[in-house]
């Protein structure tokens, strides 16, 4: 029965796009292959998961202060071979739950033009150190294809009929307080966002005035 679901998740990911990927290992990390007795390369939890681990190549332990973001190295030089496709190293979410070590603005992005060796800037969010050592799994590495972006410059963009409460609200907290006038009529209106049609009357307001 286990056997029979395995091969029935495997034949899932026939269908996939696929990305190719040249990696080539620093000598660091061929040195720590061989006294770690370790593959350096991408690991995966299962042969479905969308994504790989990434290591620290460190020569030694390395201490991290509360609150410090640090960069360290992974030993892989990355080559993306289709520029429709980017790579994306994320947090690891059991280590920023176990020990608070997340990517810095994560996910970090590279694109198709980048040529040269992975680091990761790390970030320890606990209010206590926290030792990284060589080897140890810092990271996720996953990739995600990209559409083709094609861009039209126009006078004014369209307004939505939907109801606008998922937009960014910090950008509107922003707003408020940089623009209390605005808000004001936000409030008249009994709504969290105002229209260009406010901004508009507001500007005109404030040129005449």
């Amino acid at each position: 029965m286990r056997s029979a679901q395995v091969s029935m998740e495997m034949s899932l990911l026939k269908n996939l796009k696929v990305c190719k990927v040249n990696i080539e290992k620093s000598s660091l990390a061929k040195t720590l292959e061989r006294v770690h007795g370790i593959e350096w390369g991408f690991s995966q939890e299962t042969p479905i998961d969308s994504y790989h681990h990434l290591r620290a190549c460190l020569i030694k332990d390395i201490v991290i202060e509360p609150g410090e973001v640090l960069p360290v190295p992974t030993g892989m030089y990355l080559q993306l071979l289709s520029p429709k496709f980017i790579v994306e190293v994320g947090t690891d979410h059991d280590l920023a739950f176990n020990e608070g070590l997340t990517i810095f603005d994560s996910p970090m992005l590279f694109s198709y033009t980048f040529r040269n060796e992975i680091w990761m800037l790390i970030k320890n969010n606990f209010n206590k150190a926290q030792i990284i050592q060589p080897t140890k799994k810092l990271a996720t590495f996953s990739v995600r294809q990209l559409p083709q972006m094609v861009i039209n410059y126009v006078d004014a963009i369209e307004e939505s009929n939907l109801n606008l409460r998922t937009s960014k609200k910090f950008i509107q907290e922003i707003k408020k307080k940089i623009s209390p006038d605005i808000y004001d009529i936000k409030k008249e209106r009994l709504s969290e966002f105002y229209s260009r049609e406010d901004i508009d009357k507001y500007i005109r307001r404030h040129n005449e005035s």
